[in-house]
């Protein structure tokens, strides 16, 4: 599913691109299937929270707990990201250098030292690259996702288990009834907070439970009925139905294997294996290849070279994605296992950062 999420945000750009000239060459059909690209973010969404709660199931629920984790994905999700940082900045340099005239503005230092931390929109600085949104999203959901379970665990100390227990609930159900109203306009957010997503990584997020048998489905149902109740709108209306479609996905593979086999065929695990590099390089690579054909045929490209752009930008793309992930995402995700998360039994408190370690 990350595979076919991130080819339709490919598919989106790079229709993006094209449409600054005549498309009249792309049958309506497939315009409208790449213009909807984009709802492969919902998808993602709904897929770390289902994935995140997996991940830690199992974890010691503590500040030291918390830290280690953050390092853990920092190693694994930093290197990459900050890869496609120095790609953007590079294909800038070399834009300008190649075609004055583009005028692109080149990014200063106060903008690149935000973004090495995500907090590029927090702070006013805007993103490189667009999509580098979801990512500054992602880590903010991880970090208050672990962070609510690690205050459950404290209050469960100071707390009667089952009053601790109905704390917690209230607070994750009305973060989510908040994220929902954020949603939909009728609770203010600071810009570049995570808040108005939530509800889609807190959906994977009690797909998991279910899974795991933390709560009955009927918690999962509620929040299905809330996101349909309160769809008004067609963008709304799809992203309701690619929130119950991917936890409804995610509930069939975790209990049947043979389900989970129908979708292991080798292509679709090669896009998902790679999907967060392809995610990263995506739009710098495909955008330019576009602006290459723009620059010296025109923005109207006649048909038959419109496609093969269309093709060689998705191609270009899936290249320096798989490229990415082989040089760069590869070794820093095994270089993450090496820091151990304590789990309840109390195994591994410490960081190991000089052995490999089993993954979790």
């Amino acid at each position: 599913m990350r595979g076919v999420a991130a080819l339709a945000v490919v598919f989106y750009h790079v229709q993006g691109a094209l449409s600054r000239g005549d498309q009249s060459w792309m049958p309506d059909a497939v315009g409208r299937l790449a213009g909807g690209g984009h709802f492969g973010v919902n998808v993602f969404f709904v897929l770390s929270g289902f994935v995140i709660a997996r991940s830690v199931r199992n974890g010691a629920m503590t500040p030291a707990y918390l830290g280690r984790f953050t390092l853990r994905r920092s190693i694994r999700l930093d290197p990459p990201y900050w890869s496609a940082i120095a790609l953007e900045v590079v294909l800038i340099y070399l834009g300008l250098a190649l075609f004055p005239s583009l005028g692109t503005p080149l990014p200063s230092v106060p903008q690149l030292l935000s973004h090495l931390v995500y907090l590029q929109d927090i702070l006013g600085y805007g993103h490189l690259i667009p999509i580098f949104w979801t990512l500054c999203y992602e880590f903010q959901f991880y970090l208050t996702f672990v962070g609510l379970l690690v205050l459950g665990n404290v209050l469960t100390r100071w707390l009667h288990r089952r009053f601790a227990n109905a704390a917690m609930a209230l607070l994750f159900i009305g973060l989510f009834l908040a994220s929902l109203g954020a949603h939909h306009g009728w609770i203010g957010v600071a810009r570049g907070v995570a808040l108005d997503r939530w509800y889609e990584f807190f959906t994977g997020v009690v797909a998991w439970w279910v899974v795991s048998g933390t709560l009955p489905l009927v918690a999962l149902l509620g929040t299905w009925g809330l996101n349909i109740a309160l769809a008004r709108h067609p963008d709304s209306l799809v992203e309701v139905v690619l929130i119950v479609s991917v936890s409804t996905l995610c509930l069939l593979a975790a209990r049947s294997p043979a389900f989970d086999r129908r979708f292991s065929a080798r292509p679709l695990q090669f896009l998902g294996t790679i999907s967060y590099s392809l995610y990263l390089y995506h739009a710098s690579v495909g955008w330019r290849v576009v602006s290459l054909a723009q620059h010296y045929a025109g923005n109207a490209l006649p048909p038959l070279l419109g496609v093969a752009t269309w093709l060689s930008a998705v191609l270009a793309a899936i290249v320096v994605g798989h490229l990415g992930w082989w040089a760069i995402e590869r070794p820093s995700m095994r270089f993450s296992r090496r820091v151990t998360l304590p789990d309840r039994a109390g195994a591994k408190a410490a960081v190991t950062l000089g052995r490999e370690a089993p993954a979790q």
